[in-house]
């Protein structure tokens, strides 16, 4: 997993670095049904652009693809997850951190920005609805200033290159709040991680296990 048969349905997290999202995908991983392909970002996001500049034959069966340049993109996003990241599990986690922006000119993507960054919003959001139509998304909240403080004690991030950071995927998540399944807080996992991933699970539509 992903497979072409359920490549369209993953539990996916999104949140800020320092948030408590690699110990989640750490948790989801040791269920016995889910395969973690943790960080995806860079690979969603950068094939999706890619794939609008890449001509690549289509078998007939998907010719249907070759004027609908959204559903082609997400055609060849899911084709490089199930390629990428197989597996024999019925189910799959993973967080589309990464967003190679700086690889990127994203002043030039469609749809409405961040009121403050400018970040391209909707088209975030129209890459991963589209690629993933059936997903279960969850986010993570922490206050940013607290992730700042983390960061810096972790890498060599600047204050400001943190909370500018911070602050595109803030808007990111706000303009998504309607797409989310479940919101959990940072302190929510500190005073009682057991009860946050029974909740994740159930929002996941799993049964929770105690090796998690």
């Amino acid at each position: 997993m992903p497979n072409p048969g359920n490549v369209t349905r993953p539990v996916t997290l999104l949140g800020l670095g320092r948030s408590g999202t690699t110990l989640m995908s750490k948790t989801f991983a040791r269920h016995s049904q889910f395969q973690s392909c943790d960080e995806t970002g860079g690979l969603i996001f950068g094939v999706w652009e890619g794939s609008k500049q890449t001509f690549m034959p289509l078998d007939v069966e998907d010719w249907h693809l070759a004027d609908k340049p959204d559903e082609k993109a997400a055609f060849y996003v899911q084709k490089t997850l199930a390629a990428t990241c197989p597996s024999d599990k019925p189910r799959w986690f993973h967080k589309p951190a990464g967003i190679p922006f700086t690889y990127m000119d994203f002043h030039k993507l469609p749809g409405a920005r961040g009121p403050v960054t400018q970040i391209p919003v909707e088209w975030y959001w129209t890459v991963l609805r589209k690629t993933f139509p059936e997903a279960t998304f969850m986010t993570i909240l922490r206050n940013p200033f607290d992730v700042a403080v983390s960061r810096m004690q972790h890498t060599n991030w600047k204050p400001v290159d943190v909370l500018q950071s911070a602050a595109k995927y803030m808007e990111i998540f706000l303009y998504g709040r309607d797409h989310f399944d479940l919101v959990l807080s940072f302190e929510e996992l500190t005073d009682d991680y057991e009860a946050s991933i029974r909740r994740a699970c159930l929002a996941a539509g799993c049964d929770f296990e105690p090796g998690m």
